[in-house]
């Protein structure tokens, strides 16, 4: 997951910092075609359990969902 998290900040320029005891899950599939960065970070994160928080304009923080 980490992959694509990383190509995404790449393509972005959006820096993308993990929570503390972050854990890389095996390979997800996306289908981006017309979607939001934000859509596209819901459809990885969402069903792994994790949700991504900003930071600032340019750097957002992925951990654990908050219930």
């Amino acid at each position: 997951m980490t992959d694509i998290l990383g190509a995404i900040s790449s393509m972005s320029g959006i820096a993308i910092t993990y929570e503390k005891g972050f854990v890389d899950l095996p390979k997800v599939s996306v289908d981006v075609k017309d979607a939001t960065i934000e859509e596209v970070l819901d459809q990885i994160l969402t069903p792994n359990g994790l949700s991504y928080r900003v930071i600032d304009a340019r750097s957002i923080l992925v951990g654990r969902r908050v219930r």
